[in-house]
């Protein structure tokens, strides 16, 4: 006895395989091909020829219109269950076996498959091995060191600027160690112009007391504080009460960037 869902089904899906059999011998009036018939009734032209094929393979009856009971799949045959290939992988990542000495001692221990009863042969052993292969760590980037030939010329920054600033900054002003890297070509290296003037004022002559913190104050500490303040009140530069430095008087404005030396 066919349910009343089913029965209103069937008189659903016969008249759409009638009217495919007319489209496809070119009697229809109403649709002139099965893309216009599948689209009219909900369905895709796929789904219409997989219907008709079972309908034909079934002499016309009207279960086969009907769908189909959705059973349990089998497993591929040959393919193992996944405990058994997790099996299988630990046994080459703990132990480093290989295909061959994996299949062998499956087969000396008969450990079957269960989807084949009989135990993995070595090429099914290695294409487990292929579909679970050893994770890999990136490899680490090699830092690239950029040095210069001298120890002072450490810096991502053109140091041949540095040296044209003793030309540059006049007596009675100062200028940041920040506003010296800008001027070497880059804005964040102020810790680099404080290396390179601790060790490279001397050779190269540069007035490293007129160059100070943002903050406008001396960021030497002991003897090196009292040097560089010594040489700067030298020049005319006043202190205020808290030890800082007035920038809207005495700090350097150049009015362009300083240029290179020729040669």
């Amino acid at each position: 006895m066919i349910l009343p869902e089913k029965e209103a089904l069937i008189k659903q899906r016969k008249p759409l395989m009638v009217e495919m059999e007319n489209v496809m011998r070119g009697e229809s009036k109403r649709f002139k091909t099965v893309t216009h018939l599948a689209e009219f009734a909900g369905y895709t032209a796929r789904t219409l020829y997989r219907m008709r094929k079972r309908w034909l393979e079934c002499n016309r009856k009207p279960e086969s219109l009907l769908p189909r009971k959705a059973g349990p799949r089998g497993r591929p045959y040959g393919r193992a269950p996944k405990d058994y290939e997790r099996m299988i992988v630990k046994m080459h990542r703990r132990l480093g076996w290989t295909a061959p000495l994996i299949a062998a001692y499956l087969k000396a221990h008969n450990i079957a498959n269960p989807s084949t009863g009989r135990p993995l042969s070595q090429c099914s052993c290695y294409d487990v091995l292929k579909r679970h292969p050893w994770p890999r760590k990136p490899d680490k980037k090699e830092v690239v060191r950029y040095e210069k030939k001298n120890p002072g010329e450490l810096g991502h920054m053109d140091m041949k600027k540095l040296p044209n600033i003793k030309g540059e900054n006049p007596k009675g002003k100062v200028a940041t160690y920040g506003q010296i890297a800008a001027m070497a070509g880059n804005r964040r290296g102020a810790r680099q112009v404080v290396w390179v003037l601790n060790s490279s004022s001397q050779k190269e002559a540069l007035p490293w007391h007129r160059v100070i913190n943002s903050r406008a104050t001396i960021s030497l500490t002991g003897e090196g504080y009292r040097l560089q303040r010594n040489l700067l009140e030298q020049e005319g530069i006043v202190f205020d009460e808290k030890d800082k430095i007035n920038f809207e008087k005495f700090l350097w404005k150049p009015s362009a960037q300083p240029h290179q030396d020729d040669g």
